[in-house]
């Protein structure tokens, strides 16, 4: 305790020291207080930031699963198409297949056209028999025969320029390598 000699000096030093041990003592509770409240603010806050998180983790979460599956359609789509696309080219090389075996056959046909022709032309061997009115009659039919031969080529040419011009389109519009692996 305090001496008394000491309270003798001081006067009204009894209270001031009951007020420096009472504000003393009301300080350390107050601190003690302070303390076990910002714990449990400090835990709760810890709470409040985990359910933020676990929020933003499942809405990742979900935006991730959206994404993936709209790439997983777009995917099944573009291999859709692609398979349609082979297919058609499937379909058309065996077209392509059968023309040229048409082109072949109409060859064949066409060598055996000339070989008569050039017969034709020649007289069959007997042209020098053959009167005027002959040679002109066959000179008019050879020259009726070259017009109608001039003439379908022309169209077959321009027929011709026609598939090769969707060709260039088509091989235009076809995806390329680079664009199918970008983005």
């Amino acid at each position: 305790m305090i001496p008394a000699a000491l309270l003798k000096f001081v006067p009204g030093g009894p209270q001031l020291a009951m007020g420096v041990v009472l504000v003393a003592g009301l300080g350390i509770a107050g601190t003690g207080l302070w303390f076990k409240a910002r714990s449990v603010y400090l835990k709760q806050g810890r709470a409040e930031v985990q359910v933020v998180l676990d929020r933003a983790i499942s809405d990742h979460n979900a935006a991730a699963t959206a994404a993936s599956d709209a790439y997983r359609r777009l995917e099944q789509a573009l291999n859709a198409r692609i398979q349609e696309a082979q297919d058609a080219l499937f379909k058309e090389r065996a077209a392509s297949a059968k023309v040229v075996v048409a082109l072949n056959r109409a060859r064949t046909e066409r060598n055996g056209l000339r070989d008569q022709i050039n017969a034709y032309a020649a007289g069959s061997g007997r042209a020098g028999e053959d009167s005027v009115a002959a040679c002109r009659d066959r000179a008019q039919a050879l020259g009726s025969l070259l017009d109608e031969a001039l003439r379908v080529g022309e169209e077959s040419a321009g027929d011709g320029e026609q598939c090769e011009a969707g060709v260039r389109a088509l091989l235009k519009a076809w995806p390329s390598a680079t664009a199918a692996s970008a983005p």
